[in-house]
This record gives structure tokens, C-alpha cells and sequence, in this order.
């Protein structure tokens, strides 16, 4: 039942109907704590904090995230915590706190390798390359876009190439290094 509830309240975030994902997740988070089962409590944490982010309320889902963190962490569900870290690393970023995600990234990233998550690798590398690129580092902005690209070409995944390609064009282009960006544009 309360996997059925996170189901929907996904269904509902990602259509946009805020309110109405976190009343479902609400209720599976009750359902869950009533159970005493802690890996749905925290993946019920991820989701309310995934729609709070999606509202603009990054305190809210800073907390979820971290809550849903600690229980991972309790579990010692490595590769949970990596996606938790993940999490936070966004909403500090999008919050313009380039140190705290950079950190969250990192600590993230050495897990992935850890487990040789090849996909999470590529988009940690991805986010930490956007993170460096908003400080205009573009140096390591490019060092680690570089990477993850290297890795979704061996990985196949092509939509990730795609964007890592207009990461890299837009890198050049605020340079003004607009030879090498219309390169990367027409790869």
C-alpha cells in the first residue's frame, strides 16, 4: 500500500499537482512509520523532499533529504546515500552554495566509484562540471564535463552526450572561444 501511495504521489509531481503528491506521500510516509519500515520512510523523505525542491522550497527539502539520509546511512545503504547526497548537492546549487554542493557531489561521486556505478560516475562528474561552470571555473568545469562525457560514450547513453556537448558549447561560448563552441555544436 505504501509503495501504491509514493506511486502516485510521483505520478502527481511529475504532472505538477504538488499538493496532491504530498498528501499521497504523506500518507505512505504514515503507513510506513506505522510499519516501522525504514527503507520505505526514506524513500517517502526523498520524494516529499524531490517535490518541495520542485516547488522552490529548498529548506523543506534540504531537511526531507537529509532526514532520508540518516536512515540510509543507519542502513548502511551506500548507494542510497549516494542519491541522498546527490539531492542535496542540487538544492544547495540551485541555491548558488557551490561549496556545500560540491562537497555533496564529491562524497557522492566516491561511492558511485566505489560500486562502479558507471551512469551515477557520469552524473555526478555532469553536476559537479555544471557547478564549477556557475563559479566560471571553467578549467575544471571542462576537466570534469570531459569525463562524464567520455563515460556516456562508453556507456551509450545518448541523451547525456547530447547535453554534456551543449554543456561544453556553452563553457566556449562564454569564453568567447566561439570557433571551438560551434565545434562542439555541430559534433
Amino acid at each position: 500500500l505504501g509503495s501504491s501511495l509514493i506511486n502516485i504521489g510521483f505520478s502527481y509531481n511529475e504532472q505538477g499537482y504538488y499538493p496532491q503528491a504530498l498528501e499521497q506521500f504523506s500518507s505512505a510516509l504514515k503507513f510506513f512509520e506505522k510499519a516501522d519500515y525504514k527503507i520505505g520512510i526514506s524513500k517517502t523523505y526523498n520524494n516529499i523532499g524531490i517535490t518541495y525542491f520542485h516547488q522552490g522550497n529548498y529548506p523543506e527539502a534540504l531537511k526531507m533529504h537529509f532526514s532520508a539520509l540518516k536512515i540510509k546511512e543507519s542502513l548502511n545503504d551506500e548507494i542510497g546515500m549516494a542519491s541522498s547526497y546527490g539531492n542535496i548537492g542540487l538544492i544547495y546549487s540551485n541555491q548558488g552554495n557551490y561549496t556545500d554542493a560540491l562537497k555533496n557531489y564529491s562524497l557522492g561521486l566516491e561511492i558511485a566509484k566505489k560500486y562502479n556505478k558507471q551512469g551515477l560516475i557520469s552524473n555526478f562528474y555532469t553536476n559537479i562540471g555544471e557547478t564549477y561552470y556557475h563559479q566560471g571555473n571553467y578549467s575544471q568545469a571542462l576537466k570534469t564535463d570531459s569525463i562524464a562525457l567520455k563515460i556516456n560514450e562508453k556507456i551509450g547513453d545518448k541523451q547525456a552526450i547530447a547535453a554534456l556537448y551543449n554543456n561544453i558549447g556553452l563553457i566556449f561560448l562564454d569564453q568567447k572561444k566561439y570557433k571551438q563552441a560551434l565545434d562542439v555544436a555541430l559534433a
